[in-house]
């Protein structure tokens, strides 16, 4: 397996990419350190047999027994664990639900922080303050020089999607994903903290806000003088947006257009007016300069209610949305964007300022992680030890998504690891120590032997990726290597 210094691991392209390579190419001419990109879902077996980073960043972590987060901390024990936390401006419904969930994510994993408001609610849920980066959003810091110098310009866009360039362009990027949670991921969400009867209520508001604006959307379709481009949020199928649509309100008018191209930066930099639900989106938008709404056909829940909504002008009907859009409100955006920059880019560049953490966590290793290389160095000078890890290395032809029993092996034989530090640290007659250490060992072995019979039995295919969920996540190296020269040129002459 080849050693590296950062794995890179993205959830959802459109959303991540862009941030990922751009510091890609700071860290490489900055400090000729190495990240590598990739999907921590469809790359997941790759890089989990192909790669030992030094540091791995990850989009989210919220518990080291979610399934995908399960496999790679289990894989690399002694890899100092990175969130970088792409969702961190919650909704009173999420607030339990988002919040570290276990005592390794507490006090195991790096956490990234867009501002002092996010330590705060990860030192209030039990996180060591040195274990939080105060740095801002890198996201928000796209939409500055030289960084919007990289997106895709209005004429181009246009031609490649059938627009009019000379027409008032709408952009509605929509967030109501509970409209299309299952009965069983409803029940899933609650059993992180959340309750179930909130989010029943939560989907129905959902789907009947969706069916609403979609209704002002396509009325507004029929508008000469407009473009209304409407953007499902990554998660959401095309296709089942289509057909929730066709369920709702009927065939789409002439310029109401679907779209998941490109990302959400190149349409919000090249429209004129931005609506959303409840979406940071609009946030985003307000920082861009751009005027906003937010469409409020029904009144928002308190479950799903923010503080900052209150900072952006709302829309309840058909007759205002039309309105709104042909003639939009100048400036509207401004206490917004004044509360988001002072909340989240008040401590320089964050695309720099990553760049630079992330580097030093690969040069210095935090104490995290070496207290983890250290008790892997201990068990790896146990001779017992050392022979099953040989058998790991023959038998595994391919890699596990890992089951809880092996997981429950793997700490069961951590335990056992400090028990015998214990044992044999003991003020006790040599030959008793001897056999009682003898015992642990045992222990040890048996419990290992366990969790590798898991971890040999292989792969489980479509466990990790879900192609109707990550539609337009796919890439290659070569689609990183080409995103990251070009981020290069112009950071260069910054």
């Amino acid at each position: 397996m080849k050693k590296i210094d950062v794995l890179w691991l993205l959830e959802h392209k459109a959303r991540e990419m862009e941030i990922a390579c751009a510091v890609k190419s700071l860290v490489q001419d900055r400090y000729g350190l190495e990240i590598t990109i990739r999907n921590m879902y469809f790359h997941a077996k790759e890089v989990m047999e192909k790669y030992v980073p030094r540091v791995v960043v990850f989009p989210y972590f919220y518990r080291a027994s979610d399934a995908i987060i399960r496999d790679y901390i289990q894989i690399w024990p002694g890899t100092t664990h990175f969130n970088l936390a792409m969702e961190q401006v919650h909704y009173k419904a999420h607030l339990l639900m988002k919040a570290p969930g276990d005592d390794f994510t507490r006090r195991r994993v790096i956490h990234h922080a867009w501002g002092d408001f996010y330590k705060n609610y990860l030192v209030e849920s039990g996180v060591p303050a040195e274990h939080v980066f105060v740095n801002g959003n890198p996201v928000y810091q796209l939409y500055k020089k030289p960084y919007n110098e990289y997106f895709m310009q209005r004429a181009q866009l246009a031609q490649n999607n059938g627009l009019d360039p000379a027409k008032k362009w709408v952009f509605i990027p929509e967030n109501y994903k509970w409209a299309f949670f299952s009965d069983v991921k409803l029940q899933a969400s609650a059993n992180r903290g959340g309750n179930l009867e909130e989010h029943i209520m939560m989907r129905t508001f959902c789907r009947e806000s969706l069916a609403q604006l979609l209704r002002w959307c396509n009325e507004a379709g029929k508008n000469d003088d407009l473009e209304i481009i409407f953007r499902p949020r990554p998660a959401t199928n095309s296709q089942l947006m289509e057909d929730f649509f066709r369920e709702h309100v009927g065939v789409p008018t002439r310029h109401l257009h679907f779209t998941k191209a490109e990302t959400v930066r190149e349409w919000i930099l090249a429209s004129d007016v931005v609506f959303s639900s409840y979406s940071t989106s609009l946030i985003e938008s307000a920082i861009a300069g751009k005027s906003i709404y937010m469409a409020e056909p029904i009144p928002i829940p308190e479950s799903l209610s923010c503080d900052w909504y209150g900072l952006v002008p709302r829309i309840h009907d058909s007759a205002e949305f039309e309105q709104a859009c042909v003639v939009p409100m100048e400036n509207n955006n401004c206490d917004l964007q004044r509360w988001a920059e002072g909340e989240m880019l008040s401590n320089g560049d964050p695309i720099g300022g990553l760049a630079d953490f992330i580097s030093n966590l690969v040069k210095s290793k935090s104490t995290l992680s070496r207290s983890w290389v250290g008790m892997s160095a201990f068990a790896n000078n146990l001779p017992m030890l050392a022979s099953l890890i040989v058998r790991v290395k023959r038998r595994s032809t391919r890699l596990v998504s890992y089951s809880g029993k092996s997981l429950h092996s793997l700490l069961s034989a951590g335990k056992l690891v400090l028990v015998y530090i214990i044992t044999i640290l003991q003020p006790q007659d040599r030959k008793h120590k001897q056999h009682q250490a003898k015992k642990v060992l045992w222990k040890i072995k048996d419990a290992l032997g366990r969790a590798i019979d898991n971890f040999s039995q292989g792969f489980k295919d479509g466990i990790h990726f879900n192609p109707i969920y990550f539609e337009n996540d796919m890439f290659t190296e070569i689609d990183v290597n080409k995103r990251v020269e070009t981020w290069r040129e112009i950071l260069a002459n910054d």
